[in-house]
């Protein structure tokens, strides 16, 4: 089974925050070509959080966020004839992102944004800083983007 919570909060001067909190079991197990291994991994957790601002002032928005996902936790046993049982080792799978915004309302209908997203991955984690598929980035990769977008409703 899996589980997430969040909680998030933001107040009226531009200032948010939010916690997260991520569970899944299951059951993996493999076995080598002799059957003297066995890895069962049952439960794996993982906390991240955010915390935002921002400032209008006239026709001018400027956005800062920082986010934190810290490093995944876990129970497995791994066991084979040498060895006997380990635990599960998330070492180096935290992950730093830094987003900075600035958009300008030329008129009611038309605006202009530009931004830059900025991810610092530990040596085992591949965050992307981007909620859709077809970007990927390898474990330890920083990935960055940079982006301008003109906007007019019609």
């Amino acid at each position: 089974g899996r589980y997430a919570f969040a909680m998030g909060g933001g107040s009226s001067i531009g200032l948010g925050a939010l916690w997260e909190s991520l569970k899944w079991t299951m059951g993996y197990s493999t076995a080598n070509s002799g059957g003297a291994t066995f890895q069962d991994l049952s439960e794996l957790k993982k906390t991240a959080y955010r915390l935002q601002a921002n400032f209008t002032t006239g026709n001018h928005f400027f956005g800062l966020e920082y986010v934190k996902a810290n490093e995944m936790k876990g129970s497995s046993t791994n066991q084979t004839a040498a060895t006997g049982f380990n635990g599960f080792n998330g070492s180096g799978t935290a992950s730093k992102g830094y987003i900075l915004s600035y958009n300008y309302m030329m008129s009611k209908r038309t605006s202009v944004t530009a931004y830059a997203t900025v991810i610092r991955n530990d040596a085992n984690a591949a965050y992307t800083g981007i909620v859709f598929g077809g970007i990927l980035g390898g474990a330890g990769s920083d990935p960055k983007y940079y982006g301008l977008n003109l906007r007019h409703a019609f």
